[in-house]
C-alpha cells in the first residue's frame, strides 16, 4: 500500500482515539462547569437537568466523532488529489530511466509530432508523452510512457493502445509469430496519471521497474 494512504489511517485511527477519549474524560466535566457558572449566576435552578445520561452522552459522543470524521475525509480527498496531480517527472524521463536500466540499444525515439500517426488517441486525454520504437521493422519493439490529463482518461487511453497493438500484430501475424506473441502479450501499467506500455520480451520486467520508479 501507497505510504500516503498508510499514514492516512493511521493518522486517522490516532485521531479517533483522542477524539473518543477526550469526549469520555473531559466533555461531561466542561458542560457541568459551563452550565454551573450559568446556574450559579441565574440563581439556581434545578442543576441535575444539566446533567448528561449516559444514553445522551453517547449519542453526543457518535454526531462528534462523525463530524470529525467528516473533517478528516474531506481534508484526506484534497491532499489525495493535490498528491495526484503534483507536477512528476516528465514521460521522456520515465522512458530514459527504462531504457539505461534495461540497456535496449535497438529502440530509436519518435518525434512527438509523429504520436498520432500510430495511436489514434482522442483530444483531451493525454498532456505529455514519450514513445520509442525498433530501429529494424522486424521487430515488434516498443516503450512508451503516456502522461494522462486525469486518471480517469485511462480506459480512453487504453482503447486507443489496444487498436495500435492490434493494428501492428496483423501485420506480423503469419510472418513472424515470436514478434506476433510480443504484441499479443504486451504490458499496459498506471500509476496514478502515468502509463505505460512496453512490448517485447523484457516487457514485464519494463512494467516492474515503472512500478519501483513510484514507490
Amino acid at each position: 500500500m501507497d505510504a500516503f494512504y498508510k499514514n492516512f489511517f493511521v493518522n486517522f485511527k490516532i485521531m479517533a482515539i483522542f477524539v473518543d477519549f477526550l469526549c469520555y474524560n473531559y466533555l461531561d466535566k466542561f458542560l457541568l462547569f459551563f452550565y454551573g457558572a450559568i446556574y450559579i449566576n441565574q440563581g439556581g435552578e434545578n442543576l441535575n437537568k444539566i446533567v448528561m445520561d449516559r444514553k445522551k452522552w453517547m449519542i453526543f459522543s457518535v454526531l462528534v466523532l462523525a463530524v470529525a470524521i467528516a473533517v478528516f475525509v474531506s481534508v484526506f480527498i484534497v491532499f489525495k488529489n493535490r498528491k495526484e496531480n503534483a507536477k512528476g517527472p516528465a514521460p521522456s524521463r520515465i522512458t530514459e530511466s527504462i531504457i539505461s536500466e534495461m540497456h535496449y540499444t535497438d529502440l530509436v525515439e519518435v518525434s512527438p509530432n509523429q504520436l498520432y500517426r500510430h495511436y489514434s488517441i482522442p483530444d483531451g486525454v493525454i498532456s505529455d508523452s514519450s514513445l520509442y520504437m525498433s530501429k529494424s521493422s522486424d521487430s515488434a519493439a516498443e516503450l512508451a510512457c503516456f502522461l494522462l490529463q486525469d486518471k480517469s482518461k485511462f480506459e480512453e487511453l487504453k482503447d486507443a493502445v489496444t487498436d495500435h497493438i492490434n493494428s501492428k500484430a496483423a501485420g506480423f501475424k503469419g510472418l513472424n509469430p515470436t514478434q506476433y506473441n510480443f504484441l499479443k502479450n504486451y504490458v499496459i501499467v498506471q500509476k496514478g496519471r502515468y502509463v505505460l506500455v512496453s512490448v517485447g520480451s523484457n516487457a514485464s520486467a519494463d512494467g516492474k521497474f515503472f512500478n519501483d520508479l513510484f514507490k
